[in-house]
């Protein structure tokens, strides 16, 4: 969990986020080798890393519209509770995300280069997005009458930058691979070597 809520008289507060909770923080280190290998024994990668991206993909669009609408919220008289809410929403998504990407990370090893590539560019904006997030979770939490500071709005607006960006990125990506699969089975029917 990115990060909790606690019952604190009858309003939803936001907890303080401990960054061992912080499911993508953790994508950054090294894959276990063997965890890898299992991974391919277990049927084709190149499949899953493909199912996967479409996963994220959908994730990430949902991520990014929660992530606008809450950029909107510095625009409008909104409650610190309204904040805590969509921040809720963005860490659902950020760890829904957070989980496809550690199993990506673990198939890596086994993937196409255009996937291992892939999973190379979306892992940092995701470790990006969380990274904002976790600021804004935190200015909320120590700043609930002051949600029209120009640091709090500009996280805001950061966050709904690299969400699209991600978003945009993982759909180029997801587009990419639904088309070179089209040419292979195309290829494959025609009697044509593949380039």
């Amino acid at each position: 969990m990115l990060f909790k809520s606690c019952v604190k008289s009858r309003h939803f507060t936001v907890a303080p986020m401990l960054g061992a909770a912080f499911v993508v923080a953790g994508l950054a280190f090294p894959v276990n080798v063997a965890g890898a290998q299992d991974a391919v024994a277990a049927g084709p990668p190149e499949k899953e890393v493909s199912q996967l991206l479409e996963q994220s993909q959908a994730a990430a669009r949902k991520l990014a519209r929660d992530a606008s609408l809450l950029e909107s919220f510095t625009r409008g008289n909104l409650s610190w509770e309204s904040h805590a809410a969509q921040l809720q929403a963005i860490k659902d998504h950020i760890n829904t995300m957070g989980a496809d990407a550690k199993r990506l990370q673990e198939l890596h090893p086994a993937a196409a280069p255009w996937q291992q590539h892939a999973i190379d560019r979306i892992i940092p904006l995701m470790v990006e997005m969380a990274s904002l997030t976790q600021t804004a979770i935190e200015h909320v939490n120590a700043n609930r009458d002051r949600l029209h500071t120009p640091e709090y709005t500009q996280y805001l607006k950061d966050k709904a930058e690299v969400s699209a960006n991600l978003s945009g990125l993982i759909t180029d990506f997801v587009v990419y691979g639904q088309a070179k699969a089209k040419l292979a089975e195309l290829e494959k029917s025609l009697g044509v070597a593949g380039s």
